[in-house]
Formats: structure tokens, sequence, C-alpha cells
């Protein structure tokens, strides 16, 4: 039986502007579907977004 599941992160603020944060939510699904812990993966959001 499939369960619905709900995903909630907040945004990673960028550390040079205030005004900017990025989505994690593409890298987390791709994590979670993977089934591992990437403990970069603030990192690799901020670099996709630059």
């Amino acid at each position: 039986m499939e369960v619905p599941k709900i995903l909630e992160s907040p945004y990673i603020k960028d550390p040079e502007n205030s005004k900017k944060s990025y989505e994690p939510f593409k890298m987390e699904i791709a994590m979670i579907r993977k089934g591992e812990f990437d403990p970069e993966i603030r990192e690799k959001v901020m670099e996709d977004n630059r």
C-alpha cells in the first residue's frame, strides 16, 4: 500500500545576500529516492543556484 508523504523543508538562505533564499526540494527528493543522506546537500544547493 502506498502512503502519501509530505516534505517540509526550510529554504536555504544565501549568506552573501539576505534577500535571497533557495529551495532544496529537488535535491532532497533525489536523496530520499536514493536512500542515502548527503551531508553536503546545503553546499550543493548553493552551488546549483549560483
